[in-house]
């Protein structure tokens, strides 16, 4: 890279802002982990270790048994939505373009664990500086015919507790194997039905990810979060990512724009905007966007709701001209290309 160009890039860097919104600890997510202070496993069935290569998942016999952080390319086929490559998939969770990390599970009962022992996975945070008032959100996908009674029942908790305390529950699941089939879509726009669906926290969840939230009790300067299965069969998977812990309510429905969840329409939403064109909205966007793929609809979003939160009288405030750092890094790159 050119001195110019390398000039300009800084220039970009350090006038748009940094977006973190309320999130004071996070894991599973395409960024790096925050305020992450320990990980690990709970009590394991004898013969069960993580992967050397992988410590956030364990090691099964069998490739398509899981518990533990996977991706697109590294998850058996059962989690992958493979519709759109006209293949005829009709089962799957993860989507062509989504290649961020994910915590997979399915088919916790097999050859290494017969006896159906419950897995858990735990996640401790510093809390220090942020010690009560927290709340935690996580992304869930689930697709199956999952068992709601018998010793094969399929169940899924997760947990919190603050300094090594005891874990209280945050989110318990359950099965209704009295509904009538439910449909799951395919990327694709295929249909797929399915009977006795899971439920998270009361929600019903389906193979597209959706977050739940629900405030913490207690204070502490450390905060540990439990995730806990017992599932039987390869047919059933569940998933969750973008495990998040928040300083106050992130709502369940924000502001249109704040694509960053900080509570202001700023310049910060626009380079997430930007920074994700083209790309499936998924929470990428915060919940704030229109849905669907990242593009002119969801720009428009933000250009009409600039400035709310930010303390001005009238709310939102006339967007900006695109940024002007990024006006003279594009300058700039023309007239290197001019100059080649």
């Amino acid at each position: 890279m050119s001195r110019l160009l390398s000039t300009l890039f800084a220039v970009v860097c350090l006038s748009l802002p940094s977006v973190y919104g309320q999130v004071v600890g996070s894991a599973v997510g395409a960024g790096a982990n925050q305020n992450l202070i320990g990980f690990g496993f709970g009590p394991l069935p004898l013969g069960v270790e993580p992967y050397a290569a992988n410590p956030f998942s364990l090691e099964f016999t069998a490739d398509t048994d899981v518990f533990g952080v996977e991706s697109r390319a590294t998850a058996p086929a059962n989690f992958l939505d493979d519709s759109s490559s006209g293949g005829g998939d009709s089962f799957g969770a993860i989507k062509a373009a989504d290649n961020d990390p994910f915590f997979g599970v399915v088919d916790t009962n097999n050859n290494d664990n017969p006896n159906n022992d419950p897995l858990s996975a735990v996640w401790t945070f510093d809390t220090s500086l942020n010690s009560s008032g927290l709340y935690l959100s996580m992304s869930f996908a689930a697709m199956g015919d999952f068992e709601a009674t018998g010793s094969g029942a399929d169940t899924f908790l997760v947990e919190a507790a603050f300094d090594g305390g005891q874990f209280a529950p945050v989110f318990e699941s359950f099965v209704d194997d009295e509904l009538p089939d439910v449909d799951y879509t395919l990327e694709d726009g295929s249909v797929r039905a399915l009977a006795d669906p899971l439920f998270l926290a009361g929600v019903q969840l389906s193979n597209n990810f959706t977050t739940l939230t629900a405030p913490l009790s207690g204070v502490g300067s450390s905060l540990s979060i439990r995730f806990s299965a017992q599932t039987d069969g390869g047919s059933e998977v569940v998933l969750f990512r973008n495990l998040e812990i928040h300083a106050s309510d992130p709502g369940t429905g924000g502001q249109s724009g704040d694509f960053s969840g900080d509570g202001v329409v700023d310049a910060g939403d626009y380079t997430l905007w930007r920074d994700n064109f083209g790309q499936l909205e998924g929470d990428l966007l915060g919940g704030n966007g229109d849905g669907g793929a990242i593009g002119d609809s969801d720009y428009e979003l933000w250009a009409a709701s600039y400035g709310i939160g930010a303390g001005s009288a009238s709310g939102a405030t006339a967007a900006p001209e695109p940024h002007s750092a990024v006006l003279l890094l594009v300058a700039g790159l023309a007239a290197v290309r001019r100059r080649a």
